[in-house]
């Protein structure tokens, strides 16, 4: 009878089916096939179940003109215990014009990176008040950290990339990049850009908008590197 070795779907199970004591995996019987849906992502419930704490988290960037491009990091901190799944970023502005911002200008989900801190600047906060209301302290241990680059062409990024193309006046834009399932793994960072291979004449702002959810890290996910 084979067991269950990650202690968030054995705990997941004994949640669900009111299950006390030992492991699911031991107490049900093998010719039993559990047919209930905890794994659909549309019920928030069953997220709390599986341990899986939902997160939304917005942050204003700042590109400054003749300077730099400002940009965010998803950080997962190092020893934190926790794995960040990113499933939704959405970036909001107006498009400034092509001659406030020359160049190939790119909204972009640049590779994965060493954490750039030791905490978030702007924690995630929970979506699901059963994990907390929001306090002077962070219910949650990952989220947001500022940082400043210099150019960026569409060549820099390498999860995903999309070139949008100012025009003669500014333009309203809203983009979102759904379904990602981003995993962010503790001591590692997701750098969310909206850059130019060229540097902004004349200094404007973006939104970025991350959901996601966050849960603790099993065992058996510790990879060897082997």
């Amino acid at each position: 009878m084979a067991d269950i070795t990650q202690p968030r779907y054995s705990q997941l199970l004994k949640r669900v089916f009111g299950i006390k004591g030992a492991n699911p995996g031991i107490v049900i019987n093998p010719g039993i096939a559990a047919t209930h849906d905890v794994a659909d992502p549309y019920q928030p419930e069953n997220r709390f179940l599986r341990g899986e704490r939902s997160f939304g988290v917005v942050d204003t960037v700042t590109n400054t003109a003749a300077t730099n491009f400002g940009y965010r990091v998803y950080t997962n901190p190092p020893n934190s215990n926790r794995v960040a799944v990113i499933r939704r970023i959405t970036w909001s502005l107006n498009v400034p014009t092509a001659a406030n911002q020359p160049g190939a200008l790119v909204h972009a989900g640049v590779r994965f990176a060493t954490a750039s801190a030791a905490a978030p600047t702007i924690f995630a906060i929970p979506k699901d008040t059963r994990v907390g209301l929001i306090s002077a302290n962070s219910l949650l241990a990952t989220g947001l950290v500022s940082q400043l680059a210099g150019i960026l062409g569409p060549a820099n990024s390498s999860v995903f990339t999309v070139q949008v193309f100012p025009g003669a006046a500014a333009q309203p834009l809203i983009v979102q990049a759904d379904n990602l399932d981003l995993v962010v793994s503790p001591g590692t960072g997701y750098p969310i850009v909206f850059a130019s291979d060229a540097l902004p004449v004349a200094t404007y702002q973006w939104l970025v908008c991350v959901e996601g959810f966050e849960r603790n890290l099993d065992p058996a996910e510790q990879l060897s590197g082997t």
